[in-house]
Formats: structure tokens, C-alpha cells, sequence
């Protein structure tokens, strides 16, 4: 049996009144492509959100790389690679301040100086 990367089970979350995932469930094995399609509002960017512990979920369980949801943490940057659909820094903000932002999302990064 191929190993699991990511185990969803009935995953749920709400926004006051309204439903935003409800009782998701999948499983994606190493090495698989898997892509969560749908409709503007139906709940893919909330699933990665709690997927990568930036939110947390009303009900369900989440494994990713073989950590359970609760013990998600930072840490998990360094072995996926993610682009948030929506990113904000503050105004004026500068590159080498961004690349610092960046950088200590790992314990081990690239020399941003050498980069720029």
C-alpha cells in the first residue's frame, strides 16, 4: 500500500451562520497530483487553510505528512510548497523585508542576498 500524504476525514467549518466545508473526507497518497475543484465560495481556499493549520476546523480530522492536524505547524512550509490565493504585506514595504518575511518560514533558508 502506497504511503498517505494528506487524510481528511469529515472536515467542517462554518463562518457564523454559514457553511464553508462541510464533512469533507479524501486521501491523497505520495506521489499522486490531486487538485480540489469547484465553484467561487465552495470551500477550497478554507480547506487548505486548515489543511496547513492557518485555520482550524469546527469538525473533522486532518493528517499531513504523517503529523496530525493539532501538531501542524510552521514547519510544514519546508516540505510543501504553497501559494495562498491572497497574500497582504503593509505599505512601503521592502523587498529585502519581504525576503526576510519569507525566510523564517524555514529553519534552513536560501541566502536571500545572494538570490536578489
Amino acid at each position: 500500500m502506497m504511503e498517505l500524504c494528506i487524510q481528511v476525514e469529515h472536515l467542517t467549518k462554518r463562518f457564523q451562520t454559514q457553511i464553508a466545508v462541510n464533512q469533507l473526507s479524501f486521501e491523497v497518497k505520495k506521489g499522486e497530483i490531486f487538485g480540489i475543484l469547484g465553484h467561487n465560495g465552495a470551500g477550497k481556499t478554507t480547506t487548505i487553510e486548515m489543511l496547513l493549520g492557518l485555520q482550524n476546523p469546527d469538525e473533522g480530522k486532518i493528517r499531513l505528512l504523517k503529523k496530525d492536524g493539532a501538531s501542524i505547524d510552521k514547519t510544514i512550509f519546508e516540505r510543501i510548497g504553497v501559494q495562498l490565493q491572497a497574500s497582504s504585506y503593509q505599505n512601503n514595504i521592502r523587498v529585502r523585508e519581504l525576503c526576510e518575511e519569507m525566510a523564517s518560514l524555514y529553519q534552513d533558508p536560501a541566502d536571500y542576498h545572494e538570490l536578489l
